[in-house]
């Protein structure tokens, strides 16, 4: 039988965490995600990873939360912690599917040259393309990302939704993208969901939103061209 066709979702909203509630009931993860997130490879912070998370959802945090110290092939590994068990994650001893497809990822994002690198040598955007390898290499069930382009130029912007938008139809991931650019989100996305004091005030296809919807959604108007 035929993939339902993946379709991505950008929202804009105060506080993601009223759209999790509503969507999926998910938020008691967030903290542990988060946590996780930014986490060294040590025994007690991998006790932090709660695996039902990690085989629902993938959060791509705008703060990009690499492991600076590790190389870009780990950090990408990283995604796969939750999978593992603690001795493992900790000697860093991942299979070789994982490292296998940990680069295919990394040559999907244009980063395979950098694989042996630090983190803390990247750029802002090639952070991002990192972050996207990692949350991809979990195999979630929905790839969660909070204003993935904040801090780009615009180029880089348009090729990060490129790659959220490659990755969820490839891979059939629903995108679920809390963004603030209204042309990105009309560019990209094939549902908005906009929302003010948690309530919803749009739902529907990029051509249907009106000046009136944006105005609800962050207020005033003089910014509106």
């Amino acid at each position: 039988m035929e993939k339902q066709q993946t379709e991505q979702v950008v929202v804009s909203l105060e506080k993601i965490k009223t759209l999790l509630e509503k969507v999926a009931g998910i938020t008691r993860h967030l903290k542990a995600f988060a946590r996780e997130a930014g986490a060294e490879l040590s025994p007690v912070n991998l006790d932090l990873v709660i695996k039902d998370a990690l085989d629902l959802m993938s959060n791509r945090l705008k703060e990009y939360k690499l492991v600076e110290r590790l190389t870009v092939i780990e950090n990408v590994l990283t995604g796969r912690l939750g999978y593992m068990s603690s001795l493992d994650a900790w000697r860093r001893r991942f299979n070789q599917q994982d490292i296998n497809t940990a680069f295919e990822l990394l040559h999907a994002v244009g980063l395979a040259e950098h694989a042996k690198e630090r983190a803390d040598s990247l750029s802002v955007g090639q952070r991002q393309r990192v972050g996207i390898a990692r949350a991809v290499m979990q195999n979630p069930q929905i790839l969660l990302a909070d204003e993935p382009t904040s801090f780009l130029d615009p180029k880089t912007a348009v090729e990060i939704m490129e790659l959220l938008e490659r990755f969820s139809m490839q891979k059939n991931i629903p995108a679920l993208v809390n963004i603030h650019d209204v042309t990105l989100a009309s560019r990209f996305a094939k549902r908005i969901i906009g929302m003010s004091d948690g309530k919803i005030v749009y739902d529907g296809s990029p051509d249907g939103i009106t000046d009136d919807h944006l105005k609800q959604v962050y207020g005033g108007e003089s910014w509106l061209v």
